[in-house]
């Protein structure tokens, strides 16, 4: 099983939103607010969750995380 989600990450004076999408389908999965400071923890959380949902499948002891991180215009 092959999850594609991607994180549309923007930024504002006190902090960012993130959005997450899953990407076969193109549906919003989880929205989520970071003011200044916590953004690194709110994005972590995000990727965690699907490699933990992944990783609490049976047969499932490794997965692998790829990342393409590019501006939107």
């Amino acid at each position: 099983m092959v999850r594609k989600a991607e994180l549309l990450i923007e930024k504002f004076p006190n902090g960012v939103t993130v959005r997450t999408n899953d990407a076969d389908t193109s549906v919003e999965l989880e929205k989520a607010i970071a003011i200044q400071g916590q953004e690194a923890s709110c994005i972590g959380k995000s990727v965690w969750e699907d490699v933990y949902d992944m990783l609490t499948q049976p047969d499932c002891g490794k997965v692998e995380v790829r990342l393409e991180i590019r501006p939107v215009k």
